[in-house]
């Protein structure tokens, strides 16, 4: 017999915005103070969340240890340290917003004020001297992506204005370069094809042929050739955003349906404050949609996001579960029972979800079990509603690794019975 402790986390896979995930610009003075050798920059642990975020007193910035990702032990970082960190971090965002107008980044790539820190556009900014880039020791290293941003240098220009409708659509170039940042969890086959269409990308931006490449190679990531063969996507009209994901067969319980794509959006929050809109395609710390809220281009062919979660005489099917094989936070979409052709599917998003609509909470919640690693055990709870004592446990599902697939797991008593 399987034990399952009986103390469980409350519906872990849910589908929130990460504007509840950021440290408040404020600091409330319950934080504790971790040493370190900086003097402009602290490392602080958040009594309310238990986690650890580090804080710029000059420039009011907050950003999660695990997101700045510093290898030194924390007690021999220091401030120049800690502003490289951040710099690359800015980098490398795949959510920039310039800290002038408050507008994001599109095709042609923003810049790091040398000052602040700040992402900012060229037009928003001067080009930054000598003088300027030497202000931080920490710029030395980064100076061809440096600007001097206009609210630092207090330059008053009038903030440009752009009409969401007439609004540039991505190019292949920026689509590549966003899906590099997940180079780390891409099979060499695909980080090659994407790293080619990169490179091509340089000369032709626009072009559609390297874009439907780019497509199929972040599809095969997130969609098995299985799951292709399973879905469709459809229009329905009773659901807020007017399409759904239907099966295009019968698909068995414990099915794959794909892997939730996204990138690492942890500044939601602080952008927030400068009129971000909230994100709406948010999955734990991952973000698959853009500023605007609209499902990032390269991965406009997958099915995860636009699966929606049951009305008020609906009921789930699917649910969220941390495979065992994927990097820690890139939840995957599994049937939990039987879904019949030409039916939709469904998945709750959780209890934090920022709607608009009427919609009924109903979902399920795949839990690791503790002792059960190789083969990994499941257990299956349903939630009918966010109280935990309303819970009830559905089955076990166990993980067949050289199968790649999920079985319904027998208990002893199961297979004494049999």
């Amino acid at each position: 017999m399987i034990h399952f402790s009986s103390f469980f986390i409350h519906f872990q896979f849910v589908v929130v915005v990460t504007l509840i995930h950021y440290v408040v610009q404020n600091m409330t003075g319950d934080e504790i103070i971790v040493p370190t050798k900086c003097v402009d920059w602290s490392l602080n642990l958040d009594a309310e969340s238990g986690k650890r975020f580090w804080w710029n007193n000059t420039y009011s910035i907050s950003v999660w240890e695990s997101t700045l990702n510093l290898v030194e032990p924390v007690q021999d970082v220091d401030d120049d340290e800690a502003w490289k960190a951040f710099i690359t971090f800015q980098i490398d965002y795949c959510f920039k917003v310039c800290s002038v107008c408050k507008l994001p980044e599109q095709n042609n790539d923003m810049f790091v004020c040398c000052y602040c820190g700040g992402a900012v556009h060229r037009e928003c900014s001067t080009e930054a001297s000598k003088e300027q880039i030497a202000y931080k020791p920490a710029n030395k290293d980064f100076s061809m992506h440096l600007r001097a941003c206009f609210q630092c240098e207090a330059i008053n220009k009038p903030v440009r204005l752009v009409d969401e409708k007439t609004r540039p659509k991505d190019n292949v170039r920026r689509a590549a370069q966003r899906a590099l940042s997940l180079k780390d969890e891409f099979p060499p086959k695909i980080k090659d094809e994407i790293v080619s269409i990169r490179q091509l990308a340089e000369k032709q931006p626009d072009s559609p042929e390297l874009l439907v490449r780019l497509k199929k190679a972040v599809l095969n990531f997130f969609q098995s050739n299985l799951s292709l063969s399973l879905l469709k996507k459809d229009h329905i009209a009773s659901k807020a955003n007017g399409i759904g994901v239907v099966a295009a067969q019968d698909i068995p319980a414990f099915t794959v349906i794909g892997v939730y794509p996204g990138y690492m959006d942890a500044l939601s929050g602080e952008q927030a404050k400068i009129g971000r809109p909230v994100p709406k395609y948010a999955l734990m710390d991952l973000n698959c949609a853009d500023y605007y809220n609209d499902v990032f281009v390269e991965f406009a062919d997958t099915f995860a996001p636009f699966i929606n979660e049951p009305n008020e005489s609906e009921t789930s099917n699917c649910a969220w579960i941390q495979e065992p094989h994927r990097v820690e936070g890139r939840l995957s979409i599994i049937s939990v029972k039987d879904i019949k052709k030409d039916e939709e599917l469904l998945i709750g998003y959780g209890p934090l979800y920022p709607r608009s609509y009427p919609f009924r909470y109903d979902a399920y919640a795949f839990h690791p079990v503790d002792g059960y690693e190789n083969p990994p055990c499941f257990a299956l709870w349903y939630w009918p509603t966010t109280e935990e004592k309303d819970a009830e446990f559905v089955c076990y599902v166990g993980y067949k690794s050289g199968e790649d697939k999920y079985v319904y797991w027998k208990t002893k008593d199961e297979v004494e019975q049999a």
